[in-house]
Formats: structure tokens, sequence, C-alpha cells
């Protein structure tokens, strides 16, 4: 088995090993193990046989054991393999039938009659003492028949029959999530780490299906009732047992301030992950909040001690985190639980914790503007073309198109797929004996490939990353702001003013919120449309009730700063116009004249008209031609709403230009009969 392994290793399949003709040994093998062959029987008996070792408490010995790894590495290399050439397949007219390695382990044991395959892939995982090579392959199997909707149903079935085997490897992966060891450990720890990981994958993946499944029985759900029925408890209290949902949350909780972010990253993104999963299940989600906030505290202790800082590893935790307390806010808000609400709202919108240490370096200012920031400080960097002399730089970047593949929806490169291919080119150009030298020299430029497409991945999910975390803001800002009593957030207009300043600081052409313009611009519409609802309108009588003043200036301010970034969006960018231009609207809504007397409008009197103040209307006109015509722009070639929006806002502009220069300007540049060629419909 350890040659069938090299040789698949060493394999990648290709067109020309689907005809007949020039099947190559290593594909003939593949099609053998995607088959309900003699060969796959063998090998599942060899597997079948080291399971019933372990399940009577010996431990794998010499021959036994080499046969156990070499089974279970084979197994797990099929499983990679097999999309690739399934994907061929369908692509192509070959006659070859192959059937999916889930589907297969499913199949009827002949030696016991029954399908019990993937039971004995399980009993693996049961002894602590199970070699982790084993136990790491057989996870790799057990995620990815998981995967599948029509192979979850049997395996749940299968598990859960035997009340004795699901209570034991529940309490497995209990113990082996509870293995505390760094992930920049090597060896031994490495591996158990490995495992902790997959074991976290497998129960994210199996919360996308719907209950009832074995994922669900892990996390202590009782899945032979409505899950919603389900009350999560301590363990030990009601005769509850320990589960790995009780690991996860002690993993993340156990140790205030969780020095855990920072030993096992990778594991606790993917414990938020879960939680996060599991409280947005329409199942589950009602319970696991509730099993947080009563128990832990989860969300309170958190906004006091968890750590924002600009590293990518734990912006990752940072974008979970407050996506999930939007959800807690948004139902403790609907549940009317008034005084926990209102401590989450003063933790957020109050001032940064004092607490001394790594885990707070920005004290002083609002918790709200400090999550900003940290969001803000990451880099992204830029993408550097590269200069080739061997390769021709067209077809390069039509070969990595080829070789990118979806992950969480985002296009990334297979480095090592993209790698073979890029070798089996210079071994071909290998066979025209060129000279030592060249061949070197062509080697350092597939390096130099190889490290730039490594360089694009890491750009592309930095990118995504910043997206999501922003967004999680957003949301939290959202939630408080709009889901929830306005008599709860503290200082809540001096709250609005300093968010809308801080977005649009930041969302300026080379300021970090640059490329995000069109999330940034939907929320600072939102702020300012709360804004003007909840504010005195100043030089005018307007009085809403419990409104208090804006400062002077303010208002001139933001209108500066949202006509420069109206100025700086690329007319592509439509959404994002379209929420400037509303925001726009808002803001000089608010800066209205106290003078109401006839104006004069066109050779028109209209009484009681509302005309923008002076001081904004000086602004507008400061940016010259350059926004009245990008304005008009959009008011005869925008887009639906943009089109509505910019022509409301020329609209309130000519009004206010007493003099009529404006007017005159446009009737001069023939934009009036654009105008009126455009809405005559």
């Amino acid at each position: 088995m350890n040659i069938f392994y090299v040789f698949l290793d060493q394999f990648q399949v290709n067109e020309q090993d689907l005809e007949e003709t020039v099947n190559s040994p290593a594909y003939h093998l593949l099609t053998q193990l995607l088959n309900d062959t003699p060969l796959l029987i063998k090998i599942m008996t060899v597997v079948e046989s080291a399971s019933k070792v372990l399940t009577k408490g010996e431990r794998l010995k010499g021959g036994h054991l080499a046969a156990a790894q070499s089974a279970v590495k084979l197994l797990a290399l099929t499983l990679e393999m097999q999309e690739e050439m399934l994907s061929l397949l369908r692509e192509s007219s070959a006659t070859t039938i192959v059937t999916p390695l889930q589907q297969l382990l499913l199949t009827i044991n002949p030696s016991t009659r029954n399908s019990d395959f993937i039971l004995h892939i399980a009993k693996f995982l049961i002894p602590l003492n199970t070699d982790q090579e084993i136990a790491h392959g057989c996870l790799k199997l057990l995620v990815a028949v998981c995967s599948k909707p029509g192979t979850l149903s049997p395996v749940s079935i299968l598990l859960t029959q035997k009340s004795a085997i699901a209570e034991e490897l529940m309490q497995s992966l209990v113990e082996r999530l509870e293995t505390d060891e760094p992930e920049s450990a090597t060896g031994s720890s490495a591996e158990h780490n490995a495992i902790r990981q997959k074991i976290l994958i497998l129960l994210i993946s199996l919360l996308d299906f719907a209950p009832p499944n074995i994922g669900y029985y892990l996390l202590g759900f009782d899945i032979t009732r409505p899950l919603n029925k389900t009350v999560l408890q301590e363990p030990g209290i009601q005769g509850c047992k320990r589960t790995c949902l009780h690991s996860v949350i002690d993993l993340l909780f156990k140790e205030l301030p969780p020095n855990c972010l920072y030993d096992t990253p990778i594991l606790s993104h993917l414990c938020y992950q879960l939680l996060l999963k599991l409280s947005t299940n329409r199942h589950t989600g009602a319970a696991v909040l509730r099993y947080l906030r009563s128990t832990y505290d989860f969300f309170g202790k958190f906004l006091e001690i968890h750590p924002w800082s600009n590293d990518s590893s734990r912006l990752e935790h940072q974008t979970e985190f407050l996506q999930l307390l939007a959800l807690e806010l948004l139902v403790t808000s609907r549940g009317n639980l008034t005084s926990y609400l209102q401590r989450l709202l003063v933790g957020l919108a109050g001032p940064n914790s004092t607490i001394q240490g790594p885990f707070h370096a920005l004290e002083g200012s609002r918790k709200l503007l400090s999550l900003l920031e940290s969001v803000c400080k990451m880099e992204v960097g830029t993408y550097v073309p590269l200069e080739l002399n061997y390769f021709d730089s067209e077809k390069l970047e039509m070969l990595i198109k080829q070789h990118q593949y979806k992950e969480g929806g985002l296009s990334l490169v297979n480095v090592v797929t993209l790698h073979k291919t890029l070798q089996s080119e210079l071994n071909m150009i290998s066979n025209n004996n060129i000279p030592i030298a060249q061949r070197n020299e062509i080697n350092e430029e597939i390096k130099s490939i190889l490290n730039n497409t490594v360089e694009r991945n890491t750009i592309r999910r930095k990118i995504s990353l910043k997206r999501k975390a922003f967004d999680a803001w957003r949301q939290v800002v959202e939630v408080m702001i709009v889901g929830c009593n306005n008599e709860l957030v503290p200082s809540r207009q001096t709250l609005l003013v300093e968010l809308t300043q801080a977005i649009l600081a930041r969302s300026r052409d080379g300021q970090p919120l640059s490329g995000l313009l069109s999330s940034a611009s939907g929320c600072v519409v939102l702020l300012i449309q709360q804004l003007r609802y909840t504010s005195q309108i100043p030089n005018t009588d307007i009085v809403l009730e419990g409104a208090d003043p804006l400062p002077p200036g303010l208002l001139q301010t933001m209108t500066r700063n949202l006509v420069e970034a109206i100025i700086q969006c690329g007319g592509n960018m439509q959404q994002a116009r379209a929420h400037l231009y509303a925001a726009l609207l808002h803001c000089l809504k608010m800066s209205v004249s106290n003078d109401t007397n006839d104006v004069k409008l066109g050779g028109a009197i209209a009484q009681g008209y509302q005309i923008v103040d002076s001081d904004s209307l000086a602004v507008l006109c400061s940016y010259g031609d350059i926004f009245i015509e990008s304005l008009c722009k959009d008011a005869s070639k925008g887009h639906g709403v943009t089109k509505i929006l910019a022509f409301s806002l020329l609209s309130i502009i000519l009004g206010a230009d007493t003099y009529q220069n404006w007017l005159k300007h446009l009737n001069k540049q023939g934009v009036l009969e654009t105008f009126y060629r455009v809405y005559q419909h």
C-alpha cells in the first residue's frame, strides 16, 4: 500500500489518461479505488481488523500499525484526487465509470453483511492512544463523508443507533479538543493541533445540513426531539454530559484575557466560526445565545477584555465576535432584556477599557471607534506584476485562471497544481537538451511565479478579511442605532457625529477605507439620516423632542467630506454614489436658512421656500465645475436611483442659487436641453 500511495502522490490526472490506450498505472489504480473492487474491499478489511484491535483496548504494533497507517493514508489521498478526476470525466466523452469514495464507504461489508465501514473508521477515534496519523486520516474521511447531503443521514443513523459507541466517540472528541498544545509546537504536538482543527471542521460542516444528524448530538443537543426544545446546561447538572460545545466555550473562556488567541489562533478562529454557525441556525440559535448569556456572560465580559488588534489573525476573531454581538443585540432588544442590553450598549459606546497590557492599546476612545481603528490599521498590500523572460505573460495569466478555485466565495489560485503544470512544461522543454544554465534560470522564474501567486492569494484574502471585518462592525452599528431603544444608547447624538466623521475621514483616497467605499457609504447615509431626525436643526425654529443643537460648523465639515467623497468615487461605483448623494441630501436638509421670505427662483415667486444656508452653499460652490458636472452626468446618465437622487440634489443647489449663476452656466453648456430629452418620457 505504501507503493500505491507513492504512485498516487506523484500522479496528476490529465485528459490523456482518459484515453484507454494510454492509461498510466496510477490512473488504473485510482479507478480501482473509486469502484467496488477487491482492492478497495481488501484495504477496508485492513481498517476493520485494526479497529477491532483498538476496540479491545490493545495498541497497534509493528506491521499491523504500518498497514493501518498505509490504508488510511491511501483512502485520504484518494479522496483528495477524486474531485479532479470526476470533473475531467464529466467534461470528456470517456467511458470510464467511477463512484465517489464517500458512497463506497457506505456499501455492504462482505464480512459482516452490514454497512459498517464508516463505523470502523469512527472507532479509530475512540481510543486516545490511537496513532495520530491514523486519527488525522480518519477525521479527513469523516469530514468528506459527512459533507455530502446524500451520505450524512445514513452515517448519523449508523453512529447514533449504538448509543455506547456514540457516547464514547463524543467523550474522545472532547478529550482531544481539550489537549493544551500551542500551534507553534512541532512533532506530536503539531499532530494534536491538526486533529483538534479537523474535529472543529467536521462539526462546522455537519451544521450545514438539517437535523437530526450526528453533529448536533456531539454538540449536546437532543436529536430525538425538536432541537429548539433542548436546554443547554453545565456538565453534571441534570445528568448533562460534557460535550464538544463545552470544550469550545472553555477554550475561549477559561483564561481572561484569552491567551488562546495568541497560542492557538487557527483553533480559536474555528471555535468562533462554530459558535457563529450555531447562533445563526434557526434550530439552535436561541438555545446557544441564551446559554452563552446566562451561564458565561460571554458578550459582556468579552467586551471588557477582548484583544482588539490590527494583526490579521486576531482581526478574524474580532470579525466573528462582532457578528455574534450584532445578533445578540438584536435578540435582546426584541426580547426586552433592558438592563442587559443597556450594559452591552454602554460597553460599546463608552470609553475603552483602562486595563493595562497587550490587549488594550487604544485606551481613552470609544470602544466602537477602537474597533473601527483596528480594521483600518490592517495593511492589505499591493500586487506587483512579474517581469518574465521565458514565459508569455498573457498565456501565464490564462494558465493561472485555469487553476483558480473558490474558497468561501473568494477566487484563489491552487499553487500546488500550478507548480505541477509548470514543472511538467519544464520537463518537456528539457527533452530538447537545453543548457543547464538556462534550465536553472527557468527554474528560478518558476519559483518567482509561484511566490507571486502566493502573494496574490494573500492579498485577496486580506482584502476579503478587511471587507468582512468592516461589514461586521457596520452590522453592530446599524443594530445599535436602529434596532435598539434610543434612550438606552448613551450620548446618542454625539456618538452619531463621531462615527460619521470617523468613517468619512477614513474613506478618502489613500485612506484605509477607500477600497470599501460601497459599504462605508451605506453606513454613512444611515448615520446621517438618524442624526437628522434626532437633532435640532440650526438657524431654524424647528426643534425636535429631546433633540440637542448640533455644534457650529459641523454640517459644513460633513458637507465638505461628502462632496470630496463623491468627486473621488468612480462612475462605475453607482451604489456608493447613490449612498453619498442620499447622505448629502440629508445633510443639506439639516442646513436650511431661517429666512423663509419670498425667494426668487427662475423668475417665479416661491413663498415659504426653505433654502440651503450661505455657509453650506459656499462649500458646494468652492469645488467649482467638477462637482456640478459630476452631478449633472449622474442626473442624466446614471442608474435609476442614482439619477433621481442626483437630480434632487441638483434641484436643491439651484434653488439656493438666488443669482441663478449655476442655472445660466448649465443652460450655456446644454445641460438643461439634455435633461429635457432624458426626462420628457
